[in-house]
């Protein structure tokens, strides 16, 4: 992606939105005793990725540096998902929320292999809160954010082997959710960090904490129709760590060749260490006052500019359907 086109998305994310959901993404707190209630099904698919390692003479994968990436193939993943999100207002400057989902996954190498399509069940939920520190800041609400993710609605298998329902260890995200009006529509950031808690279910080691940046606008085209747009940041710290015994068992499995790879196996066979940016665009229509339809595009894994880039993840895209209840 080159720089005028980047420049030109970040202005288009802050035109597009829609009004009608905007105090959901935007910082603002659910009133005391009103919620708001999404149902969403997603389907992603990924057969590339932006990856910091190569093959050498010998076929053995080697880095190329933190800063050097490359595009290559990879076997075709998909996933499709069934995920309900809540909030809820107990105080008016307090907001709970929920988001659990249930997903199915394969990829296409092993369905090819086995005939066997991958796991399906729920996966990773999150629980978390909203808190409304300041009622205005530069015209619009300060609020902390804080999630935790709980990966206990599964059985966390060999993450060598196996294709697995989510990351089967403990998250925490905690940030800062500014939003703003803009006459018809909105502008919204949020900046956050995640720590990762060790992952010690099959094998110990810890994937790496991330600084997250979540961009946002809306805009009310009509009474009944909206658009948003949404880009997504995240940058690994670097700080991911794998066991001497689980680097051990990727060797005796094929997975790296020897002791001095335990960098490949932390970025590409495992992926603790993913730095992405993401752009999605929505289209809203209000069915009735309380009641509305979301479509989203999803890109994920946009090259970027410099250091604004992403490193060891998937490029890859989704498509979702919404539909949204308040009361």
């Amino acid at each position: 992606m080159n720089r005028k086109l980047l420049v030109g998305l970040l202005v288009l994310i802050l035109a597009v939105g829609g009004v009608f959901v905007s105090k959901v993404f935007a910082g603002w707190t659910q009133p005391k005793g009103h919620a708001y209630t999404q149902l969403t099904y997603t389907h992603y698919d990924a057969d590339q990725r932006y990856s910091t390692t190569v093959n050498d003479s010998n076929g053995a994968l080697i880095g190329t540096g933190d800063s050097a990436t490359h595009l290559t193939n990879v076997p075709k993943f998909e996933s499709w998902t069934v995920m309900f999100y809540g909030e809820y207002g107990v105080i008016d400057n307090l907001t709970i929320l929920t988001a659990i989902p249930h997903k199915w996954m394969r990829v296409q190498a092993v369905v090819d292999a086995t005939g066997q399509r991958g796991p399906n069940g729920l996966s990773d939920i999150e629980i978390g809160f909203r808190y409304k520190l300041l009622k205005s800041l530069l015209g619009g609400p300060l609020s902390v954010q804080g999630k935790v993710k709980i990966p206990e609605a599964y059985k966390y298998t060999d993450p060598l082997t196996t294709l697995n329902l989510g990351d089967g260890q403990y998250d925490t995200d905690l940030g800062l959710f500014y939003g703003r009006g803009l006459g018809k529509g909105y502008a919204s950031l949020l900046v956050s960090y995640l720590y990762r808690f060790p992952n010690t279910q099959f094998y110990s080691f810890k994937p790496s904490d991330q600084i997250k940046m979540m961009l946002g606008g809306g805009y009310s085209v009509t009474s009944k129709i909206s658009i948003r747009g949404l880009l997504n940041y995240k940058r690994s710290v670097g700080n991911a760590k794998v066991s001497d015994g689980m680097i051990l068992d990727a060797i005796i499995k094929g997975q790296i060749l020897a002791r001095t790879q335990d960098n490949m196996l932390v970025r590409e066979v495992l992926g603790l260490e993913e730095q992405s940016i993401s752009l999605s665009a929505d289209l809203v229509y209000s069915i009735a006052p309380k009641m509305q339809t979301v479509f989203t595009y999803m890109r994920d894994g946009i090259k970027g500019i410099g250091d604004f880039n992403t490193k060891n993840a998937n490029l890859g895209q989704s498509v979702s359907v919404a539909l949204v209840y308040l009361y």
